[in-house]
C-alpha cells in the first residue's frame, strides 16, 4: 500500500510539472536611463525564486526602447497556474561601459492571468525609486510539454531555457571550432610547402647530374681502353700479368 501510494503521488506530481510556460520579451519604450552615452539594454525573466534566472539579448540600437523578442520555455506546475497572484517578474539592465557596473533601469511584475490568450500586453516598469516609467511589452501562453515535443534534455536539469540558448555556441563550442580551423590552417600550409626530402635534397638539376654520370663513365671507359693499348704493345707480359 505504501509503495503503491508512492507512485501515486510521483504520478501526479509528475502529471502537475508538464505544462509548460511560453514567454516572449518583445520591447520596451520610454525607459529612463541616466547614461548621456549610447545605452545598451537587456532583460532578466524568471518565475519564481526557484527558477533560472534568464537573459535576453543585448539591443544595441533601441537605447531608450530597445527590442529583444526573445522566447522563453519555463516548467511550471498547475497549482503555480492555478494560484490568482501567479506571475512572472522581468528586470532590465543598462550595460555598463569600462568599469562600471551594469544598472537597473527598472522591473515589472507581469501577472500569467492577465497574459494568456492575449497577443502583446503593455505592463508598467517600475524604476528603482518606485515609480513608473516606460512599457514593457510582452506576451505568454500555455502549452503541454507533450504536445510540442519537448525533450526532457532540452531542460538540462533547469527550469527553463530560452529560444536563443539553442542557436548561440557556448564559449567552449567558439574555441573548440577555432581550434579546429588553425589545425586545419596548419595542415594546408605544410601540404603546400617543399616536402622534408625535397628541402634536403642537392639543388643541381637533374639533367647536369647525369651528364656527369655520363662524363665519369666514359672517362672510366677510355682509362680501361688506355691501359689494354699499352699492354698489348708488349711483345710479351709480364707473368702476374693475365688478362
Amino acid at each position: 500500500m505504501a509503495k503503491l501510494a508512492l507512485m501515486m503521488e510521483e504520478k501526479k506530481k509528475k502529471k502537475s510539472c508538464d505544462l509548460v510556460l511560453e514567454i516572449n520579451l518583445v520591447s520596451a519604450q520610454g525607459l529612463k536611463v541616466c547614461s548621456k552615452s549610447k545605452t545598451e539594454t537587456y532583460a532578466v525573466v524568471w518565475v519564481d525564486d526557484l527558477s533560472k534566472k534568464l537573459r535576453t539579448r543585448t539591443d544595441c540600437l533601441g537605447g531608450k526602447n530597445p527590442t529583444w523578442n526573445d522566447k522563453f520555455l519555463f516548467r511550471v506546475s498547475s497549482e503555480f497556474l492555478n494560484s490568482p497572484t501567479a506571475a512572472f517578474n522581468v528586470e532590465i539592465y543598462a550595460v555598463g561601459h569600462n568599469i562600471l557596473k551594469d544598472s537597473l533601469v527598472g522591473t515589472a511584475r507581469c501577472l500569467v492571468n492577465n497574459l494568456l490568450g492575449k497577443m502583446i500586453t503593455p505592463v508598467h516598469v517600475h524604476r528603482p525609486s518606485g515609480n513608473f516609467h516606460g512599457i514593457l511589452n510582452v506576451s505568454a501562453s500555455l502549452c503541454d510539454e507533450g504536445v510540442i515535443g519537448l525533450d526532457s534534455g532540452m531542460f538540462g536539469g533547469s527550469s527553463g531555457f530560452g529560444f536563443h540558448d539553442l542557436m548561440t555556441k557556448t564559449k567552449a563550442e567558439v574555441e573548440a571550432e577555432e581550434g579546429n580551423k588553425n589545425l586545419l590552417q596548419k595542415l594546408r600550409l605544410v601540404r603546400s610547402s617543399p616536402s622534408l626530402s625535397t628541402m634536403t635534397a642537392p639543388t643541381t638539376p637533374l639533367k647536369e647530374l647525369n651528364e656527369a654520370a655520363t662524363m665519369r663513365k666514359v672517362k672510366s671507359d677510355s682509362s680501361l681502353a688506355t691501359m689494354l693499348r699499352t699492354l698489348a704493345s708488349f711483345s710479351t707480359l709480364p707473368e702476374y700479368i693475365q688478362l
